[in-house]
């Protein structure tokens, strides 16, 4: 359980925090009237906790991977522009964390390589191109809100719309 403290209080009680936070593997939460601004935890809590960039990276490419060999309609076809193209929800949770954990470049090409690579799937298959806009229509479904209150959703989508183009060889994200 996180434990709130104040400034004025880790000040205070500096000493027994820290060995909580060492010895018990407290966490806590600090910050001016109440109101959390930082968190302090032990250096073992934290490295068990937090990604390292080139796990993180794998991560990426595993969710990406996923969502693309699930975006199938029931009968078996590659989606098109006549079936909702929905990316699932692991792949929402990762575009939900790594939104909320500040890293939305990372956010952006990933949502960029699932849409180049399902569009080249539709045409291999002979299908009409999945639309970018049928794909961000669908993102919020997939979202969890402990990581996207959706409040932030149109910042998210609204940030897609304009960074995804960037990353994707398609002049047109719109057509089909």
């Amino acid at each position: 359980m996180v434990e709130l403290l104040t400034v004025r209080d880790l000040r205070n009680n500096l000493r027994e925090v820290i060995d909580r936070a060492s010895q018990k593997d407290a966490v806590f939460e600090v910050g001016a009237h109440r109101k959390a601004e930082v968190v302090l935890l032990s250096v073992d809590r934290y490295r068990r906790e937090t990604i390292p960039d080139r796990v993180l990276g794998y991560l990426v490419m595993a969710a990406t991977a996923y969502a693309i060999e699930t975006f199938q309609r029931p009968e078996g076809g590659v989606k098109g522009r006549d079936s909702m193209w929905n990316p699932g929800d692991p792949f929402g949770a990762v575009v939900g964390w790594l939104w909320a954990s500040g890293r939305k470049p990372r956010c952006a090409l990933m949502v960029a390589d699932v849409i180049a690579q399902a569009r080249a799937d539709a045409k291999e298959a002979g299908v009409p191109r999945p639309a970018f806009s049928d794909f961000l229509r669908m993102i919020p479904f997939g979202l969890f809100s402990e990581d996207v209150p959706e409040h932030e959703e149109p910042e998210l989508i609204s940030y897609l719309r304009a960074e995804v183009p960037k990353y994707v060889s398609d002049p047109d994200l719109e057509s089909p």
